[in-house]
């Protein structure tokens, strides 16, 4: 799901030339448009967007299904994984670099 039009359309063009159009869907809009249940959800967001995100995404990830957020800063990290824990993701890897950070998550 992509807000931007432009980045929407780079990224669908992406998937095509990767020969993944039958595995990979790119919506544009927000989380309103998505339907269904997901095995794998990627967020790269600012940490107001993964608030704002957050409650939808244990909705839409299938049981044991995965969901990977980035684009958040160290210092942000204890806070965002509190607030995904009490929306029923929890954290089972984090990653960091060079002041950013990014987590697996797996619905509780």
């Amino acid at each position: 799901v992509e807000i931007d039009h432009q980045s929407a359309q780079t990224a669908m063009k992406n998937v095509e030339l990767n020969g993944l159009s039958k595995r990979i869907h790119i919506k544009e809009g927000s989380w309103e448009v998505v339907e269904g249940k997901y095995d794998l959800i990627l967020a790269n967001l600012v940490t107001a967007a993964l608030f704002r995100a957050g409650k939808h995404l244990p909705h839409l990830v299938e049981d044991h299904g995965r969901v990977v957020i980035s684009g958040f800063s160290t210092n942000q990290q204890g806070e965002i994984e509190e607030s995904f824990k009490k929306w029923g993701l929890v954290a089972t890897d984090r990653s960091t670099l060079e002041g950013w950070s990014a987590m697996v998550l797996v619905k509780n």
